[in-house]
């Protein structure tokens, strides 16, 4: 057994555990309630963002966002280059492709006071393959 373990004791170890967990039950309800005030997701994701795709950075420019259904159609540019997908004001999901390109983003928006944000992935199918983060913020 560890020296500074075995000074601690069974008694002391358990302590420690249970001080652990508590800490570990404390920050997850922090999390939680600071994820639950976060709001519904905005109306509109039209807008200029600062966007960051795997190390890339830029801008994530949405110019439309339109249609009558749940879910809107949305175009726009990702680092200069035309993307067209959807987003989902009542749940905040976003998803998009650029055309002619091998990536497809998948993500969700919503709100922290004054700033929006939106927070996903996106997959990639030729050249470095697999599935790399991506976020953007208003």
């Amino acid at each position: 057994m560890n020296s500074s373990l075995s000074s601690i004791g069974v008694g002391g170890f358990r302590r420690l555990i249970g001080a652990a967990l508590a800490l570990f039950a404390l920050a997850f309800m922090l999390w939680s309630s600071a994820a639950s005030a976060s709001g519904a997701p905005p109306a509109t994701v039209v807008g200029s963002w600062a966007a960051r795709a795997n190390q890339t950075t830029g801008t994530l420019s949405i110019t439309s966002q339109t249609g009558a259904g749940t879910c809107k159609a949305i175009t726009g540019t990702l680092f200069g280059v035309a993307l067209q997908g959807s987003y989902c004001p009542g749940s905040g999901e976003i998803n998009f492709a650029v055309p002619g390109s091998v990536q497809f983003y998948e993500g969700v928006v919503g709100d922290v006071g004054a700033v929006t944000f939106m927070s996903g992935h996106f997959s990639q199918w030729v050249g470095g393959l697999g599935q790399y983060n991506f976020s953007a913020q208003k």
